[in-house]
């Protein structure tokens, strides 16, 4: 059950690209595949605007950011970002998007009720969810199908049962060939090159990783 917390919708209208945005950030790699994959797009808009919201009352968001997931419904995008509420609970904060290119007008409508969960250890920043989520959307293109495919997309902190590495999930479902939904499973990690310099790498792998919110 979902409760509304009043009729006062915050409104954000985002006009600078994905690249302006990066450059802000420090990232020096191609968002450009974003703009490939809407779905994916609005979902890592959603979890910017859930930062600066978080953070303006001077707080700093670390380990309540648990992900995000981003669905296509009826010609808009519905997006979900999960954060711990408590010990052992977590709550969603629903936003509508509507996307124009590489800027999204989006709506925060309301949060849900908590409920229980068990948040794996460690955490990753709102910019560490969008390095991955490029990375994934890089992988799906060169590897699975077109990102425009993409109808439903979740990114969830997690961690490697036997290595205890902390990682990111992902969950794509896709319309294949045949008209069919089809879904890919993806983790994200920080991968040290021999220059010393790290980024967010995915991998594919056969089914979705622990933690699922």
């Amino acid at each position: 059950m979902r409760a509304i917390l009043g009729k006062t919708f915050l409104t954000l209208f985002l006009t600078a690209s994905l690249s302006a945005f990066s450059q802000d950030h420090g990232h020096d790699h191609d968002e450009s595949h974003l703009e490939e994959a809407p779905v994916v797009l609005a979902g890592v808009h959603s979890i910017e605007i859930f930062k600066e919201a978080f953070e303006k009352d001077g707080s700093s968001l670390g380990a309540e950011l648990i992900g995000f997931e981003s669905k296509g419904v009826a010609g808009d995008i519905e997006v979900a970002v999960f954060s711990t509420s408590g010990k052992d609970k977590i709550k969603s904060s629903l936003y509508d998007c509507h996307l124009h290119g590489a800027s999204a007008h989006c709506d925060f409508l309301e949060e849900s009720d908590s409920k229980d969960y068990q948040a794996a250890k460690g955490s990753f920043t709102a910019e560490e969810f969008e390095l991955a989520a490029v990375s994934a959307v890089t992988l799906f293109e060169e590897a699975i199908a077109e990102p425009s495919l993409i109808q439903k997309a979740t990114f969830w902190r997690s961690y490697d049962l036997f290595s205890s590495q902390a990682n990111i999930q992902v969950k794509l479902e896709w319309k294949n060939a045949q008209n069919a939904v089809a879904e890919s499973f993806l983790y994200c990690h920080h991968h040290q090159h021999g220059d010393g310099e790290a980024e967010m790498d995915c991998h594919r792998q056969r089914k979705a990783g622990p933690f699922q919110p």
